[in-house]
């Protein structure tokens, strides 16, 4: 969800954040000789300070955003009670804070809180597609899972596609392998592997997503790069 909202400007460790306290430059105001004196000592925790804040910002907008998807019934919540999966009424979202301590907690009095991953992926999809950059020849047209796949792509690597040599297949089809699910697709981990024959035909997408064939895979990451960096063999 994080990631979602706030793009690459989200790391793993803006959970870590604490809820921010009165700036340095409040407390310096009130400190004693000689550290109030020492400018690096409270340039340092000046930049601290405002990480610190900046992370909580962004970890409150997705508690926010959260909230208000199931409090809105867009997002479904459960929980098990004696090995049974019952849902989460909309009306009890509406309670004082209560997606912030489920989201802190994980639990709803007592027991743990599940969200239908379909459900989530689908909305967390729809926050990324408005980001997609669409050529404005394609304005108005109807642009399937894979093209807007495609696209996502094609603006991840920016100007790496304008340069030469180009990005390889294989990295392309690496970025196509870790975008996809935010379109409803996902690749066969053990695509390509000789060795990995079983697993490939027992592998099954995840709940809510569709497979994204090995041969469509590669197809995809050779229309993206330019001909002049095609192999003989076709990629």
């Amino acid at each position: 969800m994080g990631k979602a909202l706030h793009g690459d400007e989200w790391s793993f460790y803006d959970l870590l954040a604490l809820v921010p306290q009165r700036p340095p430059g409040m407390v310096r105001a009130e400190a004693r000789s000689p550290v109030k004196e020492d400018d690096a000592f409270w340039d340092r925790e000046a930049k601290k300070w405002q990480g610190n804040w900046n992370a909580h910002k962004r970890v409150s907008a997705a508690i926010e955003w959260f909230g208000d998807e199931l409090r809105n019934s867009r997002v479904a919540a459960f929980t098990l009670k004696s090995g049974r999966m019952l849902k989460v009424e909309q009306g009890h979202w509406f309670g004082k804070a209560a997606h912030d301590a489920a989201f802190s907690a994980g639990q709803i009095g007592g027991y743990f809180l599940f969200i239908g991953r379909d459900e989530l992926m689908a909305r967390l999809a729809l926050i990324r597609e408005p980001e997609i950059a669409v050529p404005s020849t394609a304005e108005g047209l109807h642009l399937s899972p894979y093209m807007k796949l495609m696209l996502a792509v094609i603006e991840q690597f920016g100007d790496r596609l304008r340069q030469r040599p180009q990005p390889k297949k294989i990295e392309v089809e690496r970025a196509i392998e870790e975008i996809a699910p935010r379109f409803g697709l996902q690749c066969n981990p053990y695509a390509g592997d000789p060795n990995r024959k079983a697993e490939k035909a027992a592998w099954r997408p995840d709940k809510g997503l569709t497979a994204l064939g090995e041969t469509a895979h590669g197809v995809m990451a050779t229309f993206i790069r330019e001909i002049s960096d095609q192999s003989m063999k076709g990629g």
